[in-house]
């Protein structure tokens, strides 16, 4: 038999189903006319779509891409009077066929259409500035055969290629929600078999007949795991609203094959797994109504608020990447992800580069970075919450908690050993800890990798080279220290106290001390630039290993985080210690935080003083990267900022994993020009000082 006639009986099989399918299919009731009729996203003729943009709207429009089916071309969009009006644009997507994989004898011919509903996403994120649309809020979706595209894109890895020549293939393909109007929604034969048992679907996809895939079943698992959508659901995939008009029995006037193609059981039985993955997924048909969603319009409506996914964005090259981009092409770093907020939502997110360079593993928005130093403002948040609590006080001695230090010496200690040791002048108090004015310094080293209780009894035990208020230097052992107050006050283990006070309220998912196999998965890539050397160098930090015992947490260096989650976390200080109506911390241990305590003892040129666990900037200064006297952050030895501004109402996140810069090269050289760019571009005032 020839392609030709393969395809032919495939598609005469389907050619009833199609026509019942069109007749209650949305996708296909008459539409205005395009605002850009069949722009072309790739070389060949069947790559086109057709943007439908909202008559009015200042703000970047939200977009939906409708996809049309698999065995002819055609675009499709659903009923425009949903969206148009909700200032929503509506994109048709052509794409490449199962025909026309077959005809280049393309293995499988599945990819084509799949590949171009990836690309589609891409080219749209790319045009996003001049359709005015919003690059952060894309979804896709489909009916009948056209779901199967939306639901691969929703499930499959990001197809940004940083290193790719073509623009189009450099830009993120993730989306924040998926719509499948009777849908099919796999081509694993025996799935189907399974779900709806009976059908024959799908097998062209394949390249084969229905019954030569199973026959052929065991050769073609690797083809059904990289492109069947059910064989890629993984925890962080958008999520996903089924919609059938049929229930679960079939009516009278529908044959028997056009039911098994558009049964209601193809949802449920994605459901079940999407479930397993963690995956947000919803089914609807009649007499099974969904919670929170009165149908899947109603669902995509609500998915695009701004609000809805914060978590969930596609990233791509936009405003802030040309900050970063030329220390990308001199190799002074591998890659970056770069990030506004402002209290209500993620204004922006950009990647760039590589997550590993030595794999070429790309960047993604759901990277997970060592914050290094930025744990030191979870250690303080948590100090400060003990305090609203009333169980401390931060100007008590420490003592009064931890009463090994009641003996504390000063005296004897680098920086001048002659000194004889003697009483401090006065005891060592909480609030010196978090500003750095202990004493303590970092001449005599300490083992980091002991319980914080040993820890803290050798600190107590080490003389102060300083009286306690007298001395700023920027110190770990503080928040050593700090840790075991925090354990001892609240009676629960430090990270235990994190987790249950911060990071699980917050919906912090991707925070932690302690990775699982998946997040590490995700872990970017540690690498200097070492002795010279002009690429980089792989760095060891802390070596994580699921299987063994749990290394020790420390509470000035080794949180793990993302952009989107660091970003909730930042929010909540923005909104003066409040998030989605829950409060954290007090406005006035938001203030305490956030005043400069250090007085004249330090003033870094971008860091002004610091506060109790945060970086502080206590006037207007000629530099653009520190724009507003209160703003507050922190940075992360291994390249990370937090930067927090309440007078401009933004929150700026550039994440990066270096340590060793070559000569005359260094962290700040990338952080202050994003910092100046996103207050140009995204800031309240647009030139710093006006």
């Amino acid at each position: 038999m020839t392609i030709q006639d393969f395809l032919g009986l495939a598609l005469l099989s389907l050619a009833a189903v199609g026509a019942a399918a069109r007749a209650a299919n949305p996708a296909t009731n008459p539409s205005p006319v395009p605002t850009f009729a069949n722009v072309s996203y790739g070389p060949h003729p069947h790559e086109l779509m057709d943007v439908y943009l909202p008559p009015t709207g200042r703000q970047p429009f939200p977009v939906l891409l409708w996809y049309g089916g698999l065995w002819e071309p055609g675009k499709h969009v659903p009923d425009l009077q949903r969206f148009l009006p909700a200032g929503i644009a509506v994109i048709g997507v052509e794409s490449r066929t199962l025909t026309d994989g077959m005809n280049d004898k393309i293995n499988p011919p599945v990819a084509y259409p799949l590949n171009d509903a990836c690309r589609a996403v891409q080219f749209v994120r790319l045009n996003a500035p001049p359709w005015n649309l919003d690059p952060q809020r894309i979804a896709v979706g489909g009916s009948s055969q056209g779901a199967l595209p939306a639901l691969y894109v929703g499930g499959a890895t990001d197809h940004a290629d940083p290193a790719a020549h073509d623009p189009v293939a450099r830009v993120s393909s993730k989306v924040i929600c998926v719509a499948a109007h009777r849908s099919q929604p796999s081509i694993d034969p025996h799935r189907m078999q399974e779900w709806v048992p009976g059908v024959q679907w799908g097998a062209p996809a394949l390249g084969c007949g229905f019954a030569e895939s199973l026959r052929r079943y065991a050769e073609l698992q690797p083809v059904i795991a990289q492109w069947s959508p059910e064989a890629l659901l993984r925890q962080g995939a958008a999520p996903i609203y089924f919609e059938n008009n049929w229930g679960l029995t079939r009516p009278e006037n529908v044959t028997p094959d056009d039911y098994k193609v558009h049964s209601p059981a193809w949802g449920l039985g994605f459901q079940k797994l999407a479930r397993q993955a963690g995956v947000a997924c919803y089914v609807k048909f009649p007499e099974h109504p969904t919670d929170g969603y009165k149908d899947v319009w109603d669902f995509v409506l609500q998915e695009m608020q701004p609000s809805a996914r914060p978590d969930v964005l596609g990233a791509h090259p936009g405003p802030l990447a040309p900050a970063v981009q030329p220390f990308l092409d001199d190799h002074t770093i591998a890659g970056a992800v770069l990030l506004v907020a402002d209290p209500d939502r993620i204004i922006d997110v950009e990647v760039l580069g590589y997550a590993d360079p030595f794999t070429r593993r790309p960047m993604t928005t759901d990277t997970i970075f060592r914050l290094a130093s930025i744990t030191k403002t979870f250690t303080a948040v948590a100090v400060m919450m003990l305090q609203d609590q009333g169980r401390l006080n931060v100007d008590e001695p420490i003592a009064k908690y931890l009463p090994e230090f009641k003996d504390q010496m000063v005296g004897g200690a680098a920086p001048d050993t002659t000194v004889a040791p003697r009483a401090p002048t006065h005891p060592l108090k909480i609030r010196e800890l978090l500003a750095h004015l202990s004493g303590f310094t970092n001449k005599a080293p300490y083992n980091a990798t002991l319980p914080l209780e040993q820890q803290a009894r050798m600190l107590a035990a080490e003389p102060l080279p300083f009286n306690p208020g007298t001395h700023y230097e920027y110190c770990n052992k503080n928040f050593t220290v700090l840790g075991r107050l925090i354990e001892v006050v609240s009676g629960t283990p430090y990270a235990g106290f994190i987790q249950k006070n911060i990071t699980e309220p917050l919906g912090l998912k991707d925070t932690t001390f302690w990775p699982t196999a998946a997040q590490l998965g995700r872990l970017v890539k540690a690498y200097g630039s070492i002795d010279h050397e002009p690429w980089f160098t792989p760095r060891e930090i802390f070596k994580f290993d699921p299987s063994a015992p749990p290394m020790v947490p420390q509470p000035a260096a080794s949180i793990l985080s993302t952009a989107a989650n660091l970003a909730r976390y930042g929010r909540m200080l923005l909104n003066g210690g409040m998030l989605d109506g829950r409060r954290y911390l007090s406005e006035s241990a938001v203030r305490q935080m956030s005043s400069t305590q250090t007085a004249h003892l330090v003033d870094k040129n971008g860091e002004n003083g610091y506060g109790l666990g945060f970086s502080t900037s206590r006037c207007v200064s000629n530099d653009p990267a520190v724009v507003s006297p209160g703003a507050f952050g922190h940075g992360g030895a291994w390249s990370t900022d937090l930067w927090i501004d309440p007078q401009q109402k933004r929150v700026l996140i550039i994440l990066m994993q270096q340590a060793g810069y070559l000569p005359g090269k260094d962290r700040g050289m990338v952080i202050q020009p994003f910092r100046a760019r996103a207050y140009k571009v995204f800031g309240n005032k647009k030139e710093p000082n006006g």
